[in-house]
């Protein structure tokens, strides 16, 4: 695994923002004020500064160095992002080849011919695999199983691990878990983590968006979670309070600072309610909020709920969903009214 000294040493010595802007052959022109590359900015609202090492969107809040800069713009998990970088930083362009785009190209166009996760080395699961992701999970089997039904959960192994895996049947965005709710480990740049993001993941897509639009259009409610297992925990609660009218999906990821504006167009004018994680650092409230503004944008009015308060059978405090899946729903007034 590649030190912290070196990671910063790499990011000096690789391509400015700026390089790296018309070198893909983004759309306009970086600058100090400048328009986004990366969707529509009618007003400039993107800023290069630090000798172009750093740049910040202050349309979506969010912020890139120079290998989150080639993650966002090719769309790379951060890990492959950073090994892109690397090879540009020690010389080595060949890799870029491929990776233009034509100035004039507009977002959906890209997104037409970038790459998805492929998914076609994993597959259904078994009720045996069903059984062992409630366990993990601690919750009933309808969970994994509605989330199988709606094309929504495959097995396989993923970084020599078995792993199982969320995405839908648009297949924009992929994420994995070991079985047996353990990390993976260290591997190349990729630090220790709980859930490893399937390469070419096109991570401002909410996992589970990508159903039968039908669904999405008929949906009373879209309940957006974080996160995997909160995910498999709302669809316990959709079937425990027999909600058939509600959608749950899912953002995979704390560093995602909007959605895609195709999964706007979507959620255009719907009821929606955020189900955030208590975080210490309020990471979760901060997040929602910055696509809650979205949202208004299109006409939603969402509201959140909060698990603050509420404690698990042994005491600790909830969490996030998953953790209020442990509760008897019998003793839970706050079931009642979960999605209300």
């Amino acid at each position: 695994m590649i030190d912290r000294e070196r990671i910063d040493a790499v990011k000096q010595e690789g391509p400015t923002i700026s390089a790296l802007w018309r070198q893909f052959k983004l759309r306009g022109e970086p600058g100090l004020h400048c328009r986004s590359p990366f969707r529509e900015d009618k007003h400039p609202s993107f800023s290069i500064y630090d000798q172009g090492r750093r740049a910040k969107d202050f349309g979506t809040g969010e912020t890139f160095d120079g290998p989150a800069f080639v993650a966002k713009a090719l769309g790379l998990s951060n890990g492959e992002g950073f090994k892109w970088f690397m090879a540009m930083a020690g010389g080595d362009t060949t890799k870029c080849s491929n990776c233009s785009f034509p100035n004039e190209t507009n977002d959906n166009q890209r997104d037409a011919a970038r790459r998805k996760p492929d998914l076609s080395k994993f597959q259904l699961p078994l009720l045996a695999e069903i059984r062992a992701i409630a366990c993990d999970r601690e919750l009933g089997l309808a969970g994994p199983a509605i989330a199988k039904r709606l094309g929504c959960l495959k097995t396989g192994d993923v970084c020599g691990y078995h792993s199982w895996i969320l995405s839908d049947p648009a297949a924009w965005n992929a994420e994995a878990r070991r079985f047996g709710a353990l990390p993976y480990p260290a591997c190349g740049v990729l630090c220790k983590r709980k859930a490893h993001t399937i390469r070419n993941s096109l991570k401002s897509w909410p996992v589970g968006l990508g159903v039968d639009r039908t669904l999405v259009e008929k949906a009373a409610l879209i309940a957006i979670v974080e996160g995997g297992p909160d995910l498999l925990a709302a669809w316990h609660f959709v079937y425990r309070t027999k909600r058939w009218d509600v959608l749950p999906i899912a953002i995979l990821g704390r560093a995602i600072h909007g959605l895609h504006p195709d999964a706007l167009v979507l959620l255009k004018g719907k009821r929606i309610k955020f189900f955030p994680h208590v975080d210490l650092d309020d990471g979760a409230l901060k997040q929602i909020e910055l696509i809650g503004e979205q949202l208004r944008k299109v006409g939603c009015q969402p509201t959140y709920f909060d698990l603050t308060g509420l404690r698990t059978p042994d005491g600790k405090p909830v969490k996030d969903l998953n953790d209020l899946a442990q509760l008897d729903p019998n003793q839970l007034s706050e079931l009642r009214d979960l999605f209300l």
